[in-house]
């Protein structure tokens, strides 16, 4: 049994945790997302430095976690919820449209909007200030979102199975 209401909260939750964890990680230091920058300003930018790099596993760990953690608790309440009429495909396509939730708002609203729009010098690199040809490249929007859907396939896959088999314990 789906339920569009239980997949855009869940959804939304997950994009606020997970979009309050770019914020931080821009306002702490924004050469950690060095390399989803578009290639030329990879190249005009010094590489990482050790601090920067232990500032990226710093916040990577906790972006993975949150990115298995949340929805994997929010597919055990949807199995909670659902109980005996949950399906392993009502169960993916629940899990599948939480994780695109976030895509589309990272690709939408973060990264197209937020940092090629707004363009707040607190979030960018300094070889992105003033750039924001760079940043609005639609191709390169669409072709990130796009590999976004394909690797949120493959972890709804993983998560829903996950869910399955510990209700199965």
């Amino acid at each position: 049994m789906l339920s569009v209401e239980r997949m855009l909260l869940d959804g939304t939750l997950f994009t606020l945790v997970m979009s309050a964890l770019l914020l931080i990680s821009f306002l702490v230091n924004p050469r950690i997302w060095l390399q989803d920058y578009p290639p030329v300003l990879k190249e005009m930018a010094p590489p990482l430095t050790t601090v920067e790099k232990r500032q990226r596993m710093v916040f990577t760990v906790p972006f993975l976690l949150g990115f298995l953690l949340i929805p994997f608790l929010a597919s055990r309440a949807y199995l909670a919820w659902a109980g005996e009429s949950a399906t392993f495909f009502s169960l993916y396509l629940h899990v599948f449209v939480i994780l695109n939730l976030f895509n589309l708002f990272d690709a939408v609203a973060i990264d197209w909007f937020f940092l090629g729009v707004l363009h707040p010098r607190f979030a960018l690199i300094p070889e992105a200030w003033g750039r924001k040809d760079l940043l609005l490249d639609v191709h390169k929007g669409v072709r990130d979102w796009l590999k976004g859907i394909v690797f949120c396939t493959v972890f709804a896959l993983i998560i829903s199975g996950a869910a399955l088999l510990v209700r199965g314990v």
